[in-house]
């Protein structure tokens, strides 16, 4: 392989004997193999075949992939090809299918090719009706054992809208340092740049965005419960890149929605200037929120991380957390208010506070019922979460009046009456 790419210092091969070989492989799920791989709980045999010539540097490999379900991931007919021509090396990937729960990526070809330490490469995604929707072309290359990436000019599709690209665009990085110049990509109005502030190695790297659509990426993914949308705007950056980088961020996301349901514009502001802790300001409003989440997260050294923040809801609208609900509510009105204190470690969190539900209403859509909350009381506190006088109405009354009392360790306590 080192014909073809060596980033590195160049290694030494020991004088050896010309060789010519055939190869086949066949991996199968034998009972060995599901006693040490429990998780793979399908997978049709996968083949590797091909051959390799030493003198003519002639290397022909084929691998065939079928199926492969592993924790509940599917990948289907995934296919891999290699060959080499002259001193040029040519690579190509083909996955059908890569399904997690309800989020599907289909028709996703991965090709290009190998010469000389310069590694070029094309990356396509097709819709279900193979029509071309998403492309990245580019290349990288080594250079005084750094490595540059470059967008190729006519190498980016983002859900089938062609992108400029500045064609001078350079990624730099390796052990000597970092450095962006001129990686500004734009379309329709919306706009991603990764720049550099001086020519130096290691200066501040600043990531801009102009109205840039989250549904221009989330569109890659077949999905009807990941319907993301809503245009970015703001800056985020990075510094001190030679020893601890440190991140300042402020994005605002206009007219965020997930689904159907519009939640409202969220700002970002989140930064690590404070050593091992990283802070974080989140709020979201309009469309009859506001909310805000403020604190830090202190990560040190050595020893747990920790909490420390508070969640100011006044008001969060039940019509946000349906949008968030993944398609467990429906028809939901009213308001959540109240404040929490989230403390502890994330492995024992610690919340306490109150949050009232005001006017509320929602549909459990497994259910198809109907409860209302109209001034209704959930407490947090060390001992879990209790709800005094707490009633919930079932419209239909496929269930009597429903009075919660308390989740402990967390076990629900239902009391009809």
């Amino acid at each position: 392989m080192q014909v073809y790419y060596q980033p590195g210092k160049p290694v030494k091969v020991p004088p050896y004997e010309p060789q010519n070989i055939e190869f086949s492989a066949q991996l199968t799920r034998t009972k060995f193999v599901q006693d040490f791989v429990p998780e793979l709980t399908q997978m049709k045999d996968i083949t590797l075949d091909g051959m390799f010539n030493s003198a003519t540097k002639t290397i022909l490999a084929k691998l065939d992939a079928p199926k492969i379900v592993y924790n509940g991931t599917e990948i289907n007919n995934v296919t891999l090809d290699i060959n080499t021509l002259d001193s040029t090396l040519y690579y190509s990937a083909l996955i059908n299918k890569i399904k997690v729960n309800n989020i599907e990526l289909i028709n996703t070809v991965f090709s290009g090719s190998v010469i000389q330490n310069n590694l070029d490469f094309g990356l396509w995604i097709k819709d279900k009706k193979e029509k071309e929707q998403y492309h990245l072309g580019g290349d990288m290359r080594v250079d005084n054992g750094a490595f540059v990436f470059s967008l190729h000019q006519d190498g980016l599709m983002l859900n089938y809208d062609k992108w400029n690209v500045n064609p001078a665009n350079v990624l730099k990085f390796g052990n000597t340092g970092i450095q962006a110049k001129d990686f500004v990509l734009s379309s329709k109005g919306q706009e991603l740049s990764i720049s550099s502030q001086d020519s130096v190695l290691n200066s501040p790297v600043n990531i801009s965005f102009k109205n840039f659509r989250i549904e221009t990426i989330s569109k890659m993914l077949e999905s009807d419960i990941m319907d993301l949308g809503g245009g970015i705007n703001g800056q985020a950056t990075i510094s001190r890149l030679e020893s601890n980088p440190v991140f300042v961020s402020d994005l605002l996301i206009d007219k965020f929605y997930v689904g159907k349901d519009t939640v409202g514009n969220v700002n970002i502001k989140v930064n690590n200037e404070k050593e091992n802790t990283y802070s974080a300001n989140v709020s979201i409003s309009e469309n009859g929120n506001n909310v805000v989440l403020n604190g830090d997260f202190i990560s040190p050294p050595k020893g747990e991380s920790s909490l420390d923040f508070t969640l100011d809801i006044q008001p969060l609208s039940m019509q946000t957390v349906q949008a968030f609900s993944l398609g467990y509510l429906k028809d939901s009105k009213g308001n959540l208010e109240g404040q929490l204190k989230i403390t502890g470690s994330p492995s024992k969190p610690r919340i306490d506070g109150d949050v009232k539900f005001k006017d509320a209403q929602f549909n459990i859509a497994m259910l198809n019922a109907l409860f209302k909350a109209k001034d209704e009381t959930v407490h947090f506190d060390n001992s879990g979460i209790s709800f005094p006088k707490f009633a919930l109405e079932d419209k239909k009354e496929i269930l009597p009046k429903l009075q919660v009392r308390s989740i402990q360790k967390p076990i629900l306590i239902l009391i009809l009456i």
